[in-house]
């Protein structure tokens, strides 16, 4: 069953990536201060980039699964937004719950470019409430 499920995934990865585009983001901050997620064109950007979102996805990895811990929908024009953020500007899907030391997440977004434009990060919050990405 395992190899049929990473089957699908590695199929709808080559689907998505030939018939969509790539946009990038990246996490900062601290659970003390608040942690934020940036948007850019390229990897080598140095300064966020707005895009149109369709959707913006945080999930908490619990043993082998991954449960959401907040979910925005738009459409809504950005180039950062804080975790947890409320705006009139996207309907809230899932309402924010607190982000945890020593707990991996993984984010995920879309864009309403044609064609749809993906982005994806995984990190983990360290002891001192840093967000550090996963290579």
């Amino acid at each position: 069953m395992k190899t049929i499920k990473l089957l699908h995934v590695v199929i709808l990865t080559l689907l998505l990536t030939a018939c969509s585009q790539t946009f990038f983001v990246n996490v900062e901050g601290d659970l003390n201060s608040g942690v934020r997620f940036c948007f850019y064109g390229n990897l080598s950007d140095k300064k966020p980039k707005e895009h149109e979102l369709r959707e913006f996805n945080i999930q908490k990895q619990i043993g082998d699964d991954w449960k959401d811990v907040w979910t925005i929908e738009g459409p809504f024009e950005v180039a950062c937004i804080d975790y947890g953020a409320e705006s009139a500007d996207y309907k809230t899907l899932v309402q924010p719950l607190a982000l945890e030391r020593r707990m991996k997440y993984r984010v995920a977004a879309t864009d309403t470019e044609s064609p749809i434009g993906y982005a994806g990060l995984t990190f983990r919050i360290d002891e001192t409430g840093k967000p550090v990405v996963d290579d």
